[in-house]
């Protein structure tokens, strides 16, 4: 799973770049271009999602398969939403809320919080957020759209960062001033 993290990380945030360029300044008025990034971006929301659960966020505690089930509610839910069909807005909402909750439990029982923890914390709520402004078209929907990219964009370097130091002998974890990440030496 690490190799997949460290090699898929990076070639969607390329896809989505592209995507990104190609949808602003591609011929106009093309669905497809619409549709490539509409299901470029869902991944690359939905793949940091997965993995961060996949590394044991849920998957040792008891709770682990009810947030799997909230994960699984998402990512149907977002399939619903492409789809245009019933229930595309009520399974990402009833997701997105059990993991929240889950998380938040989570979160409050573990005794060291570290700087990955936080930004993890801070992307579960902002996804969540920034997926009912967009739903219900409200008027700040994009300026929560632009704190969520950051937080993901801030995720999406930390997450990767760990993951690449991180080795089968020795696991790294992101310290609060960064120095095992960065290996940084007095």
């Amino acid at each position: 799973m690490r190799k997949l993290v460290l090699i898929a990380m990076p070639v969607l945030l390329a896809l989505l770049i592209f995507s990104l360029l190609l949808s602003q300044f591609g011929p106009a008025n093309n669905e497809l271009l619409y549709t490539f990034f509409a299901v470029i971006s869902i991944s690359f929301v939905l793949f940091p999602l997965v993995t961060m659960f996949w590394y044991g966020t849920f998957r040792k505690r008891r709770w682990g398969r009810v947030g799997y089930l909230g994960i699984a509610a998402v990512i149907i839910g977002a399939l619903f939403r492409l789809q245009h069909w019933p229930g595309g807005a009520i399974l990402p909402f009833c997701g997105g809320l059990l993991i929240i909750v889950l998380y938040l439990i989570h979160f409050i029982s573990k005794r060291d919080r570290k700087i990955l923890d936080w930004l993890k914390l801070a992307y579960t709520v902002s996804a969540f957020v920034s997926f009912l402004a967009a739903v219900r078209q409200m008027v700040s929907s994009p300026v929560i759209l632009l704190v969520h990219g950051v937080i993901l964009f801030s995720l999406f370097i930390a997450f990767y960062i760990h993951i690449l130091n991180q080795t089968e002998e020795d696991p790294v974890a992101l310290d609060t001033d960064g120095r095992n990440v960065f290996r940084y030496e007095e």
